[in-house]
């Protein structure tokens, strides 16, 4: 177990067990695991640090769930494309979570149960096996969000922006932003945005919308991550 911990996630053999993104999710139990089964799992890419979002961070998705993977990388997307199918050997890897989400990525460090994997390391136990043009995102309402949506596509319906025709925030700086069901006002949603320098004249919507982001969990509540202002969709 200490090597392991030393060298990361080891080559890949042929002695493997191809197991969903839920399953191996579930296998987080409150505190880091580093993983020593021949595990390895297969998603699409569904987050992209080309606006400042999600940095050293690569998110995967399948059918039954998602998750974000560490990576000392801070221009994945110069690699990385949204809709890249990318299989993960994660032997050797360590499970552990953030704020109420699960994570993939090097062992604990100071404060962290999950730290960053080098580059190098990445490369030896990752690879991109295919493209989708269409990256899937499944629908919810603000109300019917829950622990099995994490680290998923998700598309809320028919929400307004609170700060309705403001400003996008500045370079390096993030925000939350509040919308709120049209249907069923009482019920109110985070959207975490990022600023970047290219986006200085970015306004955020006025009307209703759809907004689509990564879900999240942080600080008791649901929240959704964008990559972009192309997260928010005029109806």
């Amino acid at each position: 177990m200490a090597l392991l911990l030393l060298v990361g996630c080891s080559e890949p053999v042929a002695e493997q067990q191809s197991v969903s993104i839920g399953y191996l999710r579930g296998l987080y139990g409150g505190y880091p695991r580093t993983l020593t089964e021949d595990y390895v799992i297969e998603g699409e890419v569904i987050s992209s640090d080309r606006y400042g979002a999600f940095l050293n961070q690569l998110v995967i998705q399948d059918p039954t769930g998602g998750i974000s993977i560490m990576i000392d990388n801070p221009a994945l997307h110069r690699s990385y494309s949204v809709g890249d199918l990318v299989r993960v050997w994660c032997r050797g890897l360590t499970l552990g979570g953030y704020g109420g989400s699960v994570r993939l990525g090097a062992g604990p460090e100071r404060d962290w149960e999950v730290s960053r994997l080098g580059r190098a390391e990445w490369q030896r136990c990752s690879r991109v096996v295919g493209h989708r043009e269409e990256v899937g995102s499944i629908t919810r309402t603000i109300a019917s969000l829950s622990a099995d949506d994490m680290g998923r596509l998700v598309r809320v319906c028919g929400v307004r922006v609170i700060a309705a025709g403001e400003l996008w925030p500045a370079s390096g700086e993030a925000l939350n932003v509040a919308v709120v069901d049209v249907a069923s006002p009482t019920d109110t949603l985070l959207v975490r945005i990022v600023g970047h320098k290219e986006l200085a004249d970015e306004v955020l919507p006025i009307g209703i919308v759809d907004v689509v982001g990564v879900a999240d969990y942080f600080a008791g509540r649901y929240q959704l991550q964008l990559s972009s202002p192309m997260g928010f969709l005029e109806q």
